[in-house]
């Protein structure tokens, strides 16, 4: 998956092309994994795809009670130890901003360390979402 210009894209193997292709998401549909043996392995990687130095590392602490909720995540990161209740997960992203809704999802309980850009991106868009309410009166 990648993100670019806020379009989110998926690149896969397309059955009738026989060829790997780059699918923009939100034009598919009824996606499922086959049995049918993936044999594309040595195709290159689509430049949109491929490993950049813009990559960014990202960190974020969280309660290790709440680790089933962010499974997503902590699949593709590296845990460390903080204490017994918290731990801390690093983890590669193309995008930091892509971390403000794993923020805001679990209720300030995930604690977004570094890169500070995603953490000021993870205040406005909170923020911009507060701002929608206004007091009753």
């Amino acid at each position: 998956m990648h993100i670019a210009n806020g379009q989110w894209y998926l690149q896969g193997w397309d059955h009738l092309r026989q060829a790997v292709r780059t699918f923009h998401l939100d034009r598919v549909s009824d996606a499922c994994v086959t049995d049918i043996a993936a044999v594309h392995g040595a195709d290159p990687v689509p430049e949109l795809f491929a490993p950049t130095e813009d990559e960014v590392v990202a960190r974020f602490r969280f309660p290790r009670a709440v680790a089933p909720l962010l499974s997503d995540y902590l699949e593709r990161a590296e845990i460390e130890e903080a204490d017994d209740a918290l731990a801390v997960a690093s983890l590669r992203l193309a995008d930091e901003q892509s971390l403000k809704r794993l923020a805001a999802r679990r209720g300030g309980e995930v604690e977004l360390l570094e890169p500070a850009g995603a953490r000021r991106a993870a205040a406005a868009w909170a923020a911009a979402g507060l701002a929608q309410y206004t007091p009753e009166s």
